[in-house]
């Protein structure tokens, strides 16, 4: 039968009956409703497992070793050699740019930014467009006769920073060292001294006097 508009219709089986359970054995979906016996997908939510799950043993993606890490914020770059350019431009003054470099097939696409690095030789004067050149590529194209001309912001030249020489300690002044004070006692020492040079000396007369007078009495001698 040739299919036309008026005799299409849709495949024999595409409206299925709905099951109907909870009415007892009788209905043919009575006593487990048509999951069988037990098991994980006998359960309510049965089947709807996250991706990797392997039935409660350790999954492949935790058993397999980590190393490293994935930067999110990289920056991707379609890299360029010199040499590269050289076999490609085949006048001088030609305009190498990434819709040039895509034609004859140096780079495959245009999305990523475009880096020239200077590995190889350059001799035709180029006119050479890119978002960043190394310092060797750029003087090989200037030297060359070409220009470099950049499309992305130029990097600024780090000014190296003066070296701060600490100066020399300074050497520890001498306090001023406290004069001691005086002391009373050589005053009171010499007080005395005076007072003992104003008392008028004793005659020895007076001093014979007051020496005590010795015993001139004879000892007991022992009885026998």
């Amino acid at each position: 039968m040739t299919l036309r508009i008026d005799n299409l219709r849709r495949p024999k089986g595409h409206r299925r009956k709905k099951k109907i359970l909870g009415r007892g054995i009788g209905s043919g979906k009575g006593h487990t409703a048509g999951k069988g016996h037990k098991g994980a997908l006998a359960r309510s939510g049965g089947g709807s497992f996250t991706p990797g799950f392997e039935g409660g043993q350790m999954p492949l993606i935790r058993r397999i070793p980590k190393r490293g890490f994935t930067n999110i914020f990289k920056k991707e770059w379609t890299i360029v050699n010199i040499g590269q350019i050289e076999t490609r431009a085949i006048e001088a003054g030609v305009i190498v740019d990434k819709d040039f470099l895509l034609k004859y097939e140096v780079i495959k696409k245009k999305d990523n930014p475009l880096k020239v690095l200077g590995k190889g030789v350059l001799t035709k004067s180029v006119t050479v467009k890119a978002d960043a050149f190394s310092a060797s590529a750029e003087k090989a194209i200037i030297k060359a006769g070409g220009k470099a001309e950049w499309l992305g912001p130029r990097p600024v030249p780090e000014v190296p920073k003066p070296k701060v020489v600490p100066a020399p300690p300074k050497k520890q002044e001498d306090a001023p060292k406290e004069k001691p004070a005086k002391d009373a006692a050589p005053k009171e020492k010499a007080a005395k001294d005076v007072s003992q040079k104003e008392k008028p000396a004793k005659d020895a007369s007076q001093q014979q006097k007051e020496k005590p007078a010795k015993n001139n009495t004879p000892k007991d001698k022992k009885s026998e």
